[in-house]
């Protein structure tokens, strides 16, 4: 089926459920729902993956940075990553993972470095096996001549890559596969209540290049928002903004691109202030990513979050950061795309962030 047709079919429709976000999240909730039987209506604003869903630090992995602060989720994003390098082979595959620990590297030392890769085994089941050990730092460095001689020690434990953007437009088009009408380019407008002043429906606008720009209506028994980090701007659409402030603060991600080939394939992890890791991954073939921030990030209005901008002190960290690990090896001349984006992350003392 088309995007005509699914325009059609949306346009006046009546479903159990409409999904507005065609990210990552929205899209395995359509699919979810269209494999139990549910009849589902999908609406994206601008493109599938065009948000946080498609520029991601490109890492399959459960955590290593969580294990301090929620365990639960690393053996369950540990689940979801075995599950994904079996489901999409093409797109998501196990990378090995090099964790250098040099004089100044805090908070590691051998026991602690030991114990927290043990314990990242424990939790996230590592493929069914035990796979992190302290590597021999000789053989670390044969293997990736460019690194920083002599490293006190160096952690090796498994995670993994995807292609973040093309896994979602796979569930999508599961989704659509199951019997779910997907519509991207669609914009939605403004929302439909029933007299009870129940959340049933949206009105959204046909935004697709050459469209005509006319405004369509759909309803639904469950309406479910799959924003991510728009999510104010649609309670605020939905009239749900209340006064206890935002429900987000969304947390911003920087990732560099470079045209090298350093790693051998691997990913390579640089530890910074406290507990806070950075990643150096194995992009594409002779490409590596390197990120991200964390930064905290106003939003106004769509222009904030459509065009979030990379910033030269994200850059100067960034690069500071490869220095201390990779000296001399990269410069700017070799950054040849950034990007970023928004963690659409709950501000812990609201409650906000639920349409009825």
């Amino acid at each position: 089926m088309n995007r005509a047709e699914n325009l059609d079919r949306i346009s006046g429709g009546h479903f159990n459920v409409l999904v507005i976000g065609g990210g990552i999240t929205g899209a395995g909730i359509a699919w979810d729902c269209a494999l139990r039987g549910l009849s589902v209506a999908l609406l994206e604003r601008t493109d599938f993956a065009a948000g946080t869903s498609g520029v991601s630090s490109k890492m399959a992995h459960a955590g290593l940075r969580y294990i301090a602060n929620d365990a639960a989720l690393v053996t369950e994003a540990g689940i979801e990553r075995e599950r994904m390098f079996a489901a999409c082979r093409h797109l998501a595959r196990p990378v090995e993972y090099l964790l250098p620990v040099y004089g100044n590297t805090p908070p590691y030392d051998s026991a602690t470095l030991r114990g927290t890769l043990e314990r990242y085994d424990e939790l996230c089941g590592s493929g069914g096996g035990r796979h992190s050990r302290i590597a021999d730092p000789g053989a670390v460095l044969s293997a990736l001549p460019k690194l920083r001689p002599a490293p006190l020690l160096v952690g090796s434990y498994r995670d993994g890559v995807m292609d973040d953007a093309r896994i979602t437009l796979e569930v999508i088009l599961a989704a659509a596969g199951a019997g779910a009408a997907v519509l991207n380019h669609a914009a939605v407008t403004s929302v439909i209540r029933n007299p009870a002043g129940q959340l049933r429906g949206a009105r959204f606008r046909d935004e697709s290049p050459g469209g005509a720009m006319v405004e369509h209506t759909v309803s639904a028994d469950t309406v479910v928002s799959a924003v991510g980090p728009y999510t104010d701007l649609l309670l605020k659409m939905a009239g749900e903004g209340g006064t206890a402030g935002p429900a987000l603060r969304p947390s911003k991600g920087t990732h560099l691109i470079f045209k090298k080939q350093l790693t051998s394939g691997k990913a390579v992890v640089i530890p910074a202030r406290g507990n806070v890791l950075y990643f150096l991954i194995p992009f594409q073939p002779g490409y590596l990513a390197m990120g991200c921030t964390d930064l905290d990030y106003a939003v106004r209005d769509y222009a904030d979050l459509d065009h979030v901008p990379v910033i030269e002190a994200e850059i100067a960290l960034t690069m500071d950061l490869l220095e201390s690990v990779f000296p001399g090896e990269f410069s700017r001349r070799d950054i040849g795309a950034s990007y970023s984006r928004l963690r659409p992350r709950v501000r812990p003392e609201t409650t906000n962030g639920r349409l009825p």
